[in-house]
């Protein structure tokens, strides 16, 4: 688990296993370009801010920012435009 903070300020505990992370097609510290070009790195998966109790969502950290997001989906987040760069 790791702790990370959210643009709001508040914590979100985050699972950085292969097993938590491969469901949204990355694992944690993989680097991509979001849907918006933003280059950021994979970091875990925890629960999305306004979801329900049980919705897990993968967040990431964009480059230059101190705070981790996530992309709204639940799902595998290549098909909805992120890309793995080198």
């Amino acid at each position: 688990m790791k702790e990370m903070q959210r643009r709001s300020g508040s914590i979100v505990h985050l699972n950085t296993s292969d097993k938590a992370c491969l469901r949204f097609g990355f694992k944690s510290g993989t680097r991509v370009k979001d849907p918006d070009k933003n280059k950021a790195t994979m970091i875990g998966v925890g629960k999305g801010t306004g979801c329900d109790s049980d919705e897990d969502v993968m967040y990431y950290q964009i480059d230059g920012k101190d705070y981790v997001e996530y992309y709204s989906s639940t799902e595998d987040l290549k098909g909805a435009g992120f890309k793995e760069i080198k």
